[in-house]
């Protein structure tokens, strides 16, 4: 029975991971959001042990790295938020029935351990609170970076944008609640799981009017002319797979489920922030399996006050969606 079982899981291993006799290893290019940077390591390392292949990633702000693919960039798998993918699919970059939800990410707001209390009991509360801390940290919405978008869309919506704007900073590809924790700020906006893997900050959840759409889902998926397409099916199918979904779960994350409600950016919006990308972008990170999983990231992270970049996320910017959008 043993020997039957080991030969079905060594069958199942060669025809997931191409790994068979005979067959040689692969090397596949991955562009990805840097919002899946702190378990993508991990995920790489494990496929490339599991598999013999080679993954090269490069790291991006969303915005950043649609606009890359739109312009011809040659890539085997791209993990980005499911609405840009799903736009991508339609533009024949992204091969149609490829896409995976793999992640889940709520956003919120990152403060240090022991500061006063983050009252987001309310909307009221919530603008009381954006108002009276003395400065913000948040990503850059010109990147297209989801959370900078979303957080310009809540200051938009509860019309504090130039008050809340005149004491913040905008970065891209870093943490923000870095900045909180080494006193440059007093609180960040940011994903849940970019707040927490920062020691001595605790994470607060939006106001329940935004927890509906305050969250991105992440998909990974085969580009329509990837150059190893079966090697970047593998990979896709080991993201959503038995061994990623607890080391996504460790690091703060969800799992990516098709039913989940999404926010998405509607047409005028995405053409704005992917004009000007590389002008608002401070680095690009390639890198391969070494400097990815000892997270020496040799990207130029950007922080710079907001007046230094023009604010584009205006009030219809995203919208909810539910299932099936």
């Amino acid at each position: 029975m043993r020997s039957h079982l080991a030969a079905a899981l060594a069958l199942a291993s060669c025809l997931i991971f191409a790994d068979c006799a005979g067959v040689a290893a692969a090397e596949i290019k991955v562009l990805s959001v840097n919002g899946v940077k702190l378990v993508l390591g991990e995920l790489v390392s494990n496929f490339e042990q599991d598999s013999g292949h080679k993954v090269t990633v490069s790291l991006g702000e969303a915005g950043v790295l649609r606009k890359r693919i739109e312009d011809g960039e040659s890539f085997d798998v791209a993990i980005l938020p499911r609405p840009a993918t799903d736009a991508l699919v339609k533009q024949d970059k992204i091969a149609a029935g490829s896409p995976v939800n793999i992640v889940r990410a709520p956003f919120g707001i990152g403060k240090r351990v022991g500061a006063p209390k983050l009252d987001t009991s309310s909307l009221d509360a919530f603008k009381r609170s954006l108002l009276t801390a003395k400065s913000i940290v948040y990503t850059d919405p010109a990147t297209g970076g989801v959370t900078g978008v979303f957080f310009a869309r809540v200051l938009s919506d509860l019309s504090i944008a130039n008050e809340v704007n005149a004491k913040s900073k905008l970065t891209s590809g870093v943490l923000n609640a870095e900045l909180v924790a080494r006193g440059e700020a007093e609180i960040a906006f940011q994903m849940r799981h970019e707040i927490l893997a920062v020691p001595g900050i605790e994470f607060v959840s939006l106001p329940s009017e935004y927890q509906g759409i305050g969250a991105v889902i992440f998909a990974a998926s085969v580009g329509a002319s990837a150059k190893e397409t079966n090697t970047a099916k593998a990979f896709v199918q080991f993201l959503s797979g038995p061994v990623a979904v607890p080391l996504i779960k460790a690091k703060w994350m969800e799992r990516g489920e098709s039913s989940e409600v999404r926010f998405t950016l509607d047409s005028g919006q995405s053409a704005d922030i992917r004009e000007r990308p590389r002008r608002a972008m401070c680095g690009r990170l390639r890198v391969g399996k070494k400097n990815l999983t000892s997270r020496r990231w040799s990207v130029q992270p950007c922080v710079r006050p907001v007046s230094a970049v023009r604010m584009t996320a205006g009030h219809n910017a995203l919208r909810g969606s539910g299932p099936g959008h």
